[in-house]
């Protein structure tokens, strides 16, 4: 998992390179709506709250990134 963030928004993107998914607890530091950048939809994060634990959901070979939405 790597992140990307500045004053106007954050985004993490993150990589699962095993043979299995993976569900790894993550802290946002910015609370709100996140859309998934690569498929949205039902993968899109709603009602975030800042630095509580979400758990997340990479599958395997694949990735997720996530980008927080203006309010």
């Amino acid at each position: 998992m790597f992140a990307r963030y500045n004053a106007a928004g954050y985004t993490l993107v993150a990589i699962n390179v095993g043979d299995t998914d993976q569900t790894v607890p993550f802290w946002f530091p910015i609370g709100g709506n996140y859309v998934e950048e690569l498929h949205g939809g039902a993968l899109n994060l709603s009602g975030i709250v800042s630095l509580q634990e979400t758990p997340l959901t990479v599958p395997s070979h694949y990735g997720r990134i996530w980008t927080a939405v203006g309010p």
